[in-house]
């Protein structure tokens, strides 16, 4: 009988075995993001902006060493977000991992408009996996003048759940 279900546990493991790796060999027909965009690169930090000279001045305390500030709370780190976005002369540059449709998330949209609005450069990228309920915003937002989006890692998950988006990071390793 132990036999057996040894047996039994082996072609149990080959059968999910073989599942995965057909899975990892099935491909969808959608297209990777364009890649025919025009590089983008960061301003020079030599760029003279008030933020500059508010920096360098505490900075010349610690030559060749950097810096940080923690910030505590989640308010603390927005409110700090917004007075950047609201104080940037020349570019602003974001990373998000996810953002979702909700009032602290359009209230950043709306700042980064403004700042577009007054002429400042604004690069946003975005872990495409987690786009998914504010990709027609940002498709809206990469229209706008001096806005540039792009998505991080974008796997063919939009029409995916969760599970399908899993097994599609695992077999679809290019």
């Amino acid at each position: 009988m132990r036999g057996f279900s040894i047996h039994k546990s082996g072609i149990l493991l080959l059968f999910l075995t073989t599942v995965l790796l057909t899975m990892g060999c099935t491909h969808t027909s959608a297209k990777a993001a364009p890649t025919d965009r025009v590089a983008s690169y960061a301003i020079s930090p030599d760029t003279d902006t008030r933020l500059k000279r508010v920096i360098s001045g505490r900075a010349a305390a610690y030559p060749g060493m950097s810096g940080f500030k923690l910030l505590e709370t989640g308010q603390e780190s927005f409110a700090m977000r917004l007075a950047l976005i609201e104080n940037a002369e020349k570019s602003i540059d974001m990373q998000y991992y996810a953002i979702h449709d909700d009032v602290t998330a359009n209230l950043l949209m709306n700042a980064i408009v403004r700042a577009a609005e007054r002429g400042v450069r604004v690069r946003f990228i975005i872990d495409a996996i987690n786009l998914g309920e504010v990709k027609d915003t940002f498709a809206a937002l990469d229209k706008v003048n001096k806005i540039e989006i792009r998505a991080f890692n974008p796997l063919t998950t939009q029409k995916q759940n969760f599970i399908e988006r899993i097994f599609t990071r695992i077999t679809n390793l290019g």
